[in-house]
């Protein structure tokens, strides 16, 4: 998705499908493609654009230092495509202690 061409309609277009379901250009957490499809930009895009315009604003809103911060995002959790989060264990619950401690006779 970095070689896209923002610079033509066409590129612009397909891009814009692209993130009709997706915040980030690889999913869902900012990543250096973000940083570097971003910087393509010589001004902001056409109005019709809208998931681009939508997301420009949004990378636009990151300072250059936090842009700068982002990884590759190859590795990151919640960032693929096909939702498959890293699943985490169920933590185990500790057991009820059975004991009874009460020595009333009642």
């Amino acid at each position: 998705m970095c070689d896209l061409d923002v610079t033509t309609k066409k590129g612009l277009g397909l891009f814009n499908r692209h993130l009709q379901d997706k915040s980030y250009v690889g999913g869902y957490v900012p990543t250096s493609a973000d940083a570097e499809v971003f910087a393509k930009f010589s001004e902001e895009p056409a109005k019709n654009f809208i998931h681009v315009v939508r997301w420009y604003n949004h990378i636009k809103s990151f300072s250059k230092e936090e842009q700068e911060s982002w990884t590759a995002g190859e590795n990151d959790n919640n960032n693929n495509n096909n939702n498959e989060a890293k699943k985490e264990e169920p933590k185990e619950t500790p057991k009820a202690d059975n004991d009874d401690d009460d020595d009333d006779d009642d």
